[in-house]
């Protein structure tokens, strides 16, 4: 329902993955919302801190379609910061 209601672009497995990533890292809130990318923070207003490293990654698996060749798959990983390490620019 949270996913449906903010229209976040991740999946429900995804969703969980990182809720579990979250409460073993010892961070509370919700995934998503209060763990974003470097990009996503700056996007919203907010800077990484100096100095703050990412505990938080997953994959994400991005499809390539060329042209007159068969389409394939890779994953990419991607690193998000908690709000505890971030700040309002």
């Amino acid at each position: 329902a949270i996913i449906d209601t903010h229209g976040l672009n991740v999946s429900y497995m995804s969703y969980w993955f990182m809720s579990i990533s979250m409460e073993q890292q010892g961070y509370d809130g919700i995934p998503y919302l209060d763990c974003k990318t470097y990009k996503g923070w700056l996007d919203n207003g907010f800077q990484v801190i100096k100095g703050q490293k990412s505990k938080l990654s997953g994959i994400v698996w991005l499809n390539v379609d060329k042209e007159n060749e068969d389409s394939f798959m890779f994953p990419k990983e991607y690193h998000l910061f908690h709000k505890t390490q971030v700040e309002a620019i």
